[in-house]
Order: C-alpha cells, then sequence, then structure tokens
C-alpha cells in the first residue's frame, strides 16, 4: 500500500495486483496471525511516517494494526487503485513494456505497463521441513501461520519446533493450557522483552533504545562482541537458566523479543529441547537421541520467498535461492537491478518493516518519475558483488538482518530522495530514537518524533 499511495504522491499512475480477497497481506484475519498476536516493536516504528497511531497501545496487537492499514487506505483514498482477487500468473518483458497476464474470478487477463515493481514479500510461503517419520505421526501437525488460539493444546502434550519470533510467542501462550510444552532449539538466541530495563532507563520500548543515530566505525566482530555484551547485560546469562539456552559468542548474535517466554521456561511449564531429528511413532526424538511423547506438534520454522510469475530467465538474473532465508535474491540494496530496467522490489528486507518499505518505495517512485536518477550500472554492479558477498559468508557468520544498520539503510535512502531529516531535527534528535516520522517534514511528522523523545526521556532513570 505505502507503493501505491507514493505512486499516486509523485504523478504516477498504479495498478496494484492483490492475490487475496482483502488487503493487510500477513496481518488479514486469515493471514498469518492469532487472536492474540502483538508487535514485537513500538507504534513509532510500526507506523508509516506520514500515518501516525490515532489508538492502540504501544505495542499494538495484530488486528489494531490490520485496522490501522484499512484506515492509511481509507485516508489516501487508494481502494479504486487496489485489485483484490488477482492471481498473477506470469510477467513478460516487451521491449519498452511489461506483460503482467494476471486471473480475477478465475477468468485470465493480460495488462500492459511501464514499469513493474514486486512488493509481495517474504512471507510467501510457510516452510514445513521434511522430518523423517512426520508423514507417520499420529497427531496434528501444524505451521504457525495456522496458529490462531490455544484453546485446541488444552491438556495436551504440545512440541513447538523452533524458538524464534512466532515460535517462542506461541508456546508461551500454549503453556497457560497445555499439559505439556516442548520447545526445540537449535540455535539459541537472546530473548528481549518488547519494555527494557537498563542501568539508564526504566520500561522503555526497545526499539526507542536500539535504532539511534549513534556512529560506529567498529569491525563487524567489534560490533557482534558488543552486541553479545549488551544483550546480555537485558536478558541475563541464559545459560544459566537452561543450558540448551547457552549462546555461542563466536557467531552474530540473534535476537527474539518476548516478554514471558523465560518465565515460563524457568517455571517449568515450558520444557526446552535439543533440535528435532526425526519421528517415531507419536515420539519426537531430539538430536540428542533423547524421546518424548508428544500430542500435536507445531513448525515454526519460517518461511520462503515465492515468486512463480517469473521465468527462469528473470530468477537466474536475481540469483533466486529458494531456500535462502537471509537472502532469496541478489539485488542493489534490495531494489534494483541492472538487468531489469523498469522493474523494481520493496520489502525484500530483513529487519523493521514500516520505515524501510516506505523509504524504498520513495526511492523507486522517484526514479520512475523521472524525479531522481536511477543508480549508475556501475554502482548497482557493485552492490551485487556486496550482496553476494554476504551471501557467500559461512552459515555461522551470517547476521540475523544481513542488510545491517535500519538506521543506516534508512539514511541512504532518504539521502537519495532528499528526506534526510532537516538539520534542526537532527539537532534535535542527535542519538535519539529514530522512526519513520523523522524522515516526513510535515508538521504532524515531526510532532509524532517529538513525542517519541518525550517517551524517551521520561523512561530515563534519574542521576543521583
Amino acid at each position: 500500500m505505502a507503493m501505491t499511495k507514493l505512486s499516486i504522491q509523485y504523478g504516477l499512475i498504479p495498478t496494484t495486483f492483490e492475490k487475496a480477497h482483502n488487503l493487510g497481506g500477513l496481518w488479514r484475519e486469515d493471514g498469518h496471525v492469532w487472536e492474540s498476536m502483538t508487535t514485537n516493536l513500538s507504534r513509532y516504528s510500526c507506523a508509516f511516517s506520514d500515518f501516525p497511531w490515532k489508538e492502540g497501545g504501544m505495542f499494538p496487537l495484530g488486528r489494531e494494526v490490520l485496522r490501522y492499514l484499512s484506515e492509511y487506505a481509507a485516508h489516501f483514498n487508494l481502494l479504486p487503485y487496489l485489485h483484490f482477487n488477482c492471481c498473477v500468473q506470469k510477467v513478460d518483458r516487451q521491449p519498452s513494456k511489461w506483460v503482467i497476464h494476471y486471473t480475477q474470478a478465475g477468468a485470465p487477463h493480460a495488462q500492459e505497463f511501464d514499469f513493474l515493481v514486486v512488493c509481495s514479500g517474504f512471507f510467501s510461503n510457510p516452510v514445513l521441513p521434511a522430518v523423517a517419520g512426520l508423514p507417520d505421526f499420529p497427531g496434528p501437525v501444524m505451521h504457525c501461520s495456522q496458529y490462531k488460539t490455544n484453546k485446541p493444546f488444552k491438556e495436551k502434550r504440545v512440541l513447538v519446533v523452533g524458538g524464534a519470533y512466532s515460535g517462542a510467542e506461541i508456546a508461551s501462550e500454549i503453556s497457560q493450557v497445555a499439559s505439556k510444552t516442548y520447545v526445540a532449539i537449535r540455535r539459541p538466541q537472546y530473548i528481549l522483552p518488547r519494555y527494557v530495563n537498563t542501568k539508564d532507563f526504566q520500561q522503555l520500548p526497545i526499539d526507542l533504545l536500539f535504532y539511534t543515530r549513534k556512529e560506529s566505525n567498529l569491525t563487524p566482530e567489534e560490533r557482534n562482541k558488543i552486541k553479545h555484551s549488551y544483550f546480555e547485560s537485558i536478558c541475563g546469562d541464559l545459560s544459566k537458566l537452561h543450558p540448551l539456552l547457552a549462546i555461542d559468542k563466536s557467531q552474530p548474535p540473534f535476537v527474539t523479543i518476548n516478554d514471558t517466554f523465560l518465565a515460563a521456561v524457568q517455571q517449568n511449564t515450558i520444557q526446552v529441547c535439543p533440535g528435532l531429528k526425526h519421528f517415531e511413532g507419536n515420539s519426537a526424538v531430539f538430536d540428542d537421541n533423547t524421546k518424548l511423547e508428544v500430542d500435536m506438534v507445531i513448525f515454526a520454522t519460517g518461511y520462503q520467498l515465492a515468486l512463480p510469475f517469473f521465468d527462469e530467465h528473470i530468477l537466474k538474473v536475481v540469483d533466486y535461492h529458494e531456500k535462502d532465508k537471509f537472502q532469496p535474491l541478489i539485488l542493489h540494496e534490495t531494489v534494483f537491478h541492472p538487468e531489469l530496467k523498469g522493474m523494481a522490489f520493496v520489502g525484500m528486507y530483513r529487519g523493521p518493516y514500516f520505515g524501510t518499505i516506505e523509504m524504498q518505495a520513495h526511492w523507486v517512485c522517484s526514479v520512475f518519475s523521472g524525479k531522481t536518477e536511477p543508480p549508475t550500472e556501475q554502482e548497482m554492479r557493485a552492490g551485487l558483488l556486496q550482496e553476494r558477498a554476504l551471501r557467500d559468508l559461512p552459515e555461522h557468520k551470517r547476521d540475523q538482518f544481513p542488510h545491517g544498520n535500519y538506521v543506516q539503510i534508512m539514511d541512504l535512502i532518504a539521502k537519495k530522495v532528499h528526506l534526510y531529516p532537516t538539520q534542526d531535527l537532527l539537532e534535535t534528535l542527535k542519538d535519539l530514537p529514530v522512526i519513520p516520522a523523522n524522515y516526513n517534514h510535515s508538521n504532524q511528522a515531526r510532532e509524532t518524533s517529538l513525542e517519541a523523545i518525550r517517551v524517551y526521556q521520561m523512561c530515563r532513570t534519574p542521576k543521583l
């Protein structure tokens, strides 16, 4: 929707095809959210720069995000440009046009466009791994994208495979009603709360702590060492809680945001297990060859990017690796490719989404409308080499968020499209939180920026 809204703003005429029956993407009621799902970043980061939240808590519920997106579409009159129940089947390249073949209500159509922007995101296909013995497991098996409520799990022995964001949240909720809740974890992560308490802050929303414009000339190794130390200062040494939660500090740190998982482990309502090896009947067998009988299994094992409308040539051009969860595509700044003139990608990025998606959309619209020069072929080729270098890193050295510092990405694109914060706002911000509203020069956005600063300052621990 950000791409649609900004296309209009830049004088382009958008046609947006949406496969689903309504807007909202993964936030739809029939999408990938469950009843109690809560954002893991605050309302200041989970917002577009020109549309502040009018209601809802500091960390909105999933249904509140859906309402926010619906209100955004209504406010900017986007619905006439959104075409629902449209499934894109094929993309053809003509000399100066893109031909989109799609079906709507089962009827085939084809339409020509000057530009094509792919905004389908990373959450296309839920990954259900091929685990030996799984086809013969007698109980219900689901992916976390199908989870809605803990009611079906009452008094059941439940195995959750995966302990990242969704796995930790769902396991915590199920543990309230299940007779046993097991979580199989291969790579432990720091588990940080939504509200952070440190020597400097009390009850500070976590994104207002992490996303700042502090300068750093450290090497990746030095930066990782500092991150490990800092994350541990927030959540403690997790190995003392359970040996399987011990963090390997030789690897880049991975984080999960969750408020109740660690307490559930401490109270033994969640039992942490090694990685899942295979099934034997209704028994799960783990990497250490221990066995546990379970009634139900939930795989919180992520998603794969799917691009079924591209032919083999385009997939080869973008170096598509379906199973690469970090970088399934190789693009310049995750947006452009020198061999795909008139095409761009928005949202092919791991990290805070609202601000980055909006900033990428600004860049694409500015280039396609002629207001900004596109990156040169030399720049894009260099960008592709950087992306490949990141992809070629050994698995244990790859970062959870491979495209680096969120604020640096926002600043980089903002400078290209003349949306970098004004000098007076920069002087006000200094090392304070960076949120999407900082990049909008309207009075309303400035007030949102100042509101976030007030929250930040109120959470400071008084100096003695």
